[in-house]
């Protein structure tokens, strides 16, 4: 079993996202490595574990931030788009559920509590049928944000 307890930054201006599951499931932790250096996996992801064991970079894409959540799987129901960092989705669109997500541009980040806390996931420029395609066990979305590269 792999498992990381340092991460040493190759790349500047790159976003990464740890997995506590080999091949990229389970809890995931997304962090900034804009500089060279080591970097201890607890200290730098509020990691509720000391380690993780698996490691990506996120894509960049270079489309204009834009998603769609959708009310039921398999895109159908209910749409709200969003263009921007949501802190409370149930104060802004009376929304705390997204059983479907196609993301059209950019990089989110769809945390399970309101104001970015909680078990979070990335999400990359593709459709998402269901929570469990993000690596969910639940449709609840409390916040979403875009992720932001520095180039």
């Amino acid at each position: 079993m792999n498992i990381f307890t340092k991460v040493y930054g190759l790349v500047q201006q790159t976003r990464w996202v740890g997995y506590e599951q080999e091949n990229f499931r389970g809890r995931q932790y997304l962090w900034d490595m804009a500089e060279k250096g080591e970097y201890n996996c607890y200290d730098k992801w509020c990691a509720q574990v000391d380690h993780v064991s698996s490691v990506r970079s996120v894509k960049q894409d270079s489309s204009p931030a834009r998603a769609h959540l959708f009310e039921r799987a398999g895109f159908s129901g209910k749409r709200t788009e969003l263009q921007d960092d949501i802190p409370n989705m149930m104060t802004r669109y009376s929304l705390n559920r997204a059983a479907s997500i196609r993301v059209l541009g950019g990089a989110w980040v769809v945390y399970q509590e309101p104001n970015y806390r909680g078990p979070h996931y990335v999400l990359e420029k593709r459709d998402y049928n269901n929570a469990s395609d993000w690596g969910s066990q639940s449709s609840t979305v409390g916040s979403m944000r875009r992720v932001r590269f520095n180039n």
